[in-house]
């Protein structure tokens, strides 16, 4: 088995995702100088929800950026689906929930009674 690589691992995500410390920072919510310490090695101990963090927006397993798998390459991130606009065919208010509709009239009963 090869040496651990997690440095190697993380830079090797990110320029595969085109981006550089400061947007992977901005995407993952780890700040930019902590992933350049990971990525330059002068960092070596990384906590469970930084790892995780990172991994989610890199689109990488935990355990491939850790070495735990045999893959010797990133698996291509997933493209992000995207929901379809919404119909304007006036059925809009028929999707909505009984609490996201708007009120029309009051439904309550008279105060007191």
């Amino acid at each position: 088995m090869s040496d651990y690589d997690f440095a190697g691992r993380l830079k090797a995500a990110r320029q595969r995702q085109g981006w550089s410390q400061m947007e992977l920072g901005k995407r993952s919510g780890v700040h930019h100088m902590a992933i350049s310490r990971l990525e330059l090695g002068t960092k070596k101990d990384v906590t469970g929800a930084t790892l995780r963090k990172l991994s989610l927006a890199l689109g990488v397993t935990t355990d491939w950026l850790l070495e735990l798998d045999n893959a010797e390459t990133a698996p291509r991130p997933h493209p992000r689906r995207r929901r379809p606009a919404p119909a304007d065919d006036g059925e809009e208010e028929a999707r909505l929930c009984l609490w996201q509709r708007p009120v029309t009239g009051s439904t309550l009963p008279p105060a007191g009674g």
